[in-house]
């Protein structure tokens, strides 16, 4: 847990040079891409995370937060939608860790954070989809009290169908 400690943590943006240091966790992630889209990451996985928010959403409701060892090397990023999908209530779009990071605390830390941040802003609930066929993310949010409200199927950049579970905290 100390190596935790040495985490710091900061808001990416495409016009602070984020979109090379995203795209390289992306590719250290592949397994997730390769899971969601059916194939490798994609070589704009970065920057369409940078840019992408759903239709009549303000672009100035998205975070997103990258969380850097001491060396500067980006480990993990959470992709956030306040004011989804309803007021009041955030969106957790994507956590993502560095595979040589998984199983150390960083996941829980992080979603720690976005409780916290959450409740600053005073909002309501926390919403997430992870995966159906990924286990470990369904473990992950059950542990951090998200209750299963519904399944539904999306379709991804590629076209590709998931089923995911939507899954909601709620925080007051």
């Amino acid at each position: 847990m100390s190596d935790l400690l040495s985490i710091r943590c900061r808001i990416l943006s495409i016009l602070d040079g984020d979109i090379e240091p995203l795209q390289n966790l992306f590719l250290r992630c592949t397994d997730y891409h390769e899971l969601e889209e059916g194939e490798s990451t994609v070589d704009d996985a970065a920057e369409y995370l940078l840019k992408n928010v759903p239709p009549d959403t303000a672009g100035e409701d998205k975070i997103v937060l990258g969380m850097f060892d001491s060396t500067g090397l980006l480990v993990a990023v959470c992709d956030l939608l306040r004011n989804y999908p309803t007021a009041g209530e955030w969106w957790i779009g994507l956590l993502m860790i560095d595979p040589n990071r998984r199983g150390t605390g960083l996941g829980s830390q992080v979603i720690a954070d976005v409780i916290a941040m959450a409740g600053a802003e005073n909002a309501t609930a926390l919403w997430v989809a992870p995966l159906e066929q990924n286990p470990n993310a369904q473990r992950f949010w059950e542990r951090h009290g998200f209750v299963e409200e519904r399944r539904a199927q999306t379709t991804t950049r590629s076209g590709r169908s998931n089923n995911v579970v939507v899954r909601k905290k709620v925080t007051k």
